[in-house]
């Protein structure tokens, strides 16, 4: 998973892309460690168009904090460079797959 930092980082990522995933972090978060490789493997295998990156919120607090993220882990997708999805602290894979794949349909012709 790529790392960004700044706004900057984003907005070049959703220029390029319709669909940015955000995987907010930190280095001490146990949760964040066990979870973020079953995520990338759900957004590669489920979702491909959608490339998720993430977000140390230590490295980067102020770009956390104008995402409204004051917990780790937060998951944000992004559409078209707006946010469309937010699970924080507490979600379960299913119903961020669930979810995801509602707007994934909607946005992504497979």
């Amino acid at each position: 998973m790529d790392k960004i930092t700044t706004e900057k980082e984003f907005e070049e990522l959703t220029d390029k892309y319709v669909g940015v995933a955000l995987f907010f972090s930190t280095p001490a978060c146990t949760v964040c460690r066990a979870l973020k490789p079953r995520v990338e493997t759900v957004m590669e295998t489920r979702f491909p168009a959608i490339p998720i990156v993430e977000v140390d919120c230590r490295e980067s607090p102020e770009f956390a904090a104008q995402r409204l993220v004051f917990t780790t882990p937060t998951i944000l997708v992004c559409l078209e460079g707006k946010e469309a999805l937010r699970f924080a602290r507490r979600f379960s894979l299913e119903d961020f797959e669930n979810e995801l794949q509602s707007f994934y349909s909607m946005f992504f012709k497979e």
